[in-house]
């Protein structure tokens, strides 16, 4: 069997260079920097990639595709799973990926607690996309950005948590922010938990399968990859059937609907995953 080509290639660098989309994606900025901080990206991406515990090898070529997809939607969700699985790991947690072959979460967690994981990326929407291409700015608006999180577990993955449901194990759906405003400190996760919990609309769009709602602010610095803690939450559903404890939480924020009571985390500062 041919050995498989290592992933981040010096052919794929010098192919990727000439390609027509690739001023617009993900590699330029990465390219740009390549020698201080860019190389640093790439290696610990090529780090996890070997290292992750993939069932087969469909699962390997279809996450190796999107890494290296000149797509930044595609690279970041890509990214983020391999982040995820990596944060958990750092958290101590047992962890296995599923099959993308079927309809599944991409996660299941046997310890701390057993339930499935389910990986989404909000990235910038369209129509901020098009104010930009007019030239022009887009308004910061926090009740579009949640229910576009709430589309996701109503529509976009509800067959990914319902797998979950009919096992009867609790579901988590953990959301990456990337849209417009991230990494602003404009208060999205307590607009996220008045929604979510403090009101009937954001209480009855929560649906039974969902056991909880992870809003995760990763970001990288000097090719190195973060969590922002002071910006991610995790929101219990009280109207799922099968719940999480809170224990599983403890390392971030909790929003629970007890008298609409926060839990806060042990520790605020941001987490280097390495």
């Amino acid at each position: 069997m041919a050995k498989q080509q290592e992933l981040y290639s010096n052919e794929w660098q010098n192919r990727i260079r000439t390609e027509d989309f690739f001023s617009s994606s993900w590699a330029k900025p990465v390219f740009d920097n390549f020698d201080e901080s860019g190389w640093v990206y790439l290696s610990k991406i090529r780090e996890w990639f070997a290292e992750f515990p993939f069932v087969s090898p469909h699962q390997s070529k279809h996450m190796r595709n999107r890494l290296e997809s000149l797509n930044t939607e595609d690279h970041l969700g890509a990214v983020n799973e391999l982040f995820w699985y990596n944060l958990a790991t750092f958290l101590g947690w047992r962890l296995k990926p599923l099959s993308v072959e079927v309809t599944a979460p991409d996660f299941e967690v046997s310890s701390p607690a057993c339930f499935y994981c389910e990986i989404t990326t909000l990235n910038v929407s369209q129509s901020d996309r098009g104010q930009f291409k007019k030239g022009l700015s887009a308004p910061l608006n926090h009740g579009r950005g949640v229910a576009r999180i709430l589309r996701k577990a109503t529509d976009e993955k509800k067959d990914q948590l319902k797998y979950g449901y009919d096992r009867q194990k609790p579901s988590i759906l953990v959301v990456f922010d990337y849209s417009l405003f991230s990494g602003l400190g404009t208060q999205r996760p307590r607009f996220l938990a008045d929604t979510l919990l403090h009101s009937a609309s954001g209480l009855q769009a929560m649906p039974k399968e969902l056991s909880a709602l992870l809003y995760l602010e990763r970001y990288v610095s000097k090719g190195k990859f973060y969590l922002r803690l002071s910006q991610s939450a995790v929101y219990h559903n009280p109207l799922s059937d099968f719940s999480v404890e809170r224990e599983v939480f403890n390392w971030i924020t909790q929003f629970v609907l007890s008298e609409y009571k926060e839990i806060p985390p042990q520790s605020i500062e941001d987490l280097l995953i390495v």
